[in-house]
C-alpha cells in the first residue's frame, strides 16, 4: 500500500512540475507577429479558387477587358470565361476586387454572385468597377454557399 501511495505522490509531483513549467511564459501577452508573404507583390494570381476540389474542375479562358487600357472617366468592365469540366453541374460564387493605380482596393466592391455552371459548358463571370479609378482586378471563386 505504501508503494502505491509513493507512486501516486511521485506521479502527482511530476504532473505539477511539467504543467507548472508551461504556465505563462509570455507575461506581456504580446501579439503574434505575422508571416511575410513569399509571393512578391504584383505576382498574386488574378483568379483565386478557394477550394482545391473546385479548382480541379474549373478552367478559365481568355479574359476580355473594356477598355483594354485604362481611360480617364471610364469604368473598367471585365468578362472572364469559365468552364466546368466535370460531368455534372457545379454552383459557384465569384467576386471581383477592383484596384486603383496606387494598388489600393476601391472602397465600393461588388459582392459575391452565384453562377450555375452546367456540365462541360462555358459561362461568363462579369463585373464593372463602381469607380473609374480602377486599373486592375482580381477574382475570388468559391463553392456556392
Amino acid at each position: 500500500m505504501r508503494r502505491i501511495t509513493t507512486g501516486i505522490v511521485l506521479l502527482g509531483s511530476l504532473i505539477a512540475l511539467t504543467t507548472g513549467g508551461c504556465a505563462v511564459t509570455d507575461p506581456v501577452r504580446a501579439p503574434f507577429p505575422g508571416n511575410v508573404d513569399q509571393i512578391p507583390q504584383g505576382q498574386h494570381p488574378t483568379i483565386s479558387v478557394e477550394d482545391p476540389a473546385l479548382a480541379h474542375w474549373l478552367v478559365f479562358g481568355s479574359v476580355r477587358v473594356d477598355p483594354p487600357q485604362p481611360e480617364p472617366g471610364r469604368a473598367l468592365t471585365v468578362v472572364q470565361p469559365v468552364r466546368n469540366t466535370a460531368d455534372y453541374p457545379i454552383n459557384i460564387q465569384y467576386r471581383y476586387e477592383f484596384i486603383d493605380e496606387k494598388g489600393f482596393p476601391l472602397r465600393s466592391q461588388p459582392g459575391f454572385r452565384l453562377l450555375r455552371l452546367p456540365s462541360r459548358t462555358e459561362m461568363f463571370m462579369e463585373a464593372t468597377a463602381s469607380e473609374a479609378s480602377a486599373q486592375e482586378w482580381r477574382i475570388i471563386v468559391r463553392p456556392a454557399r
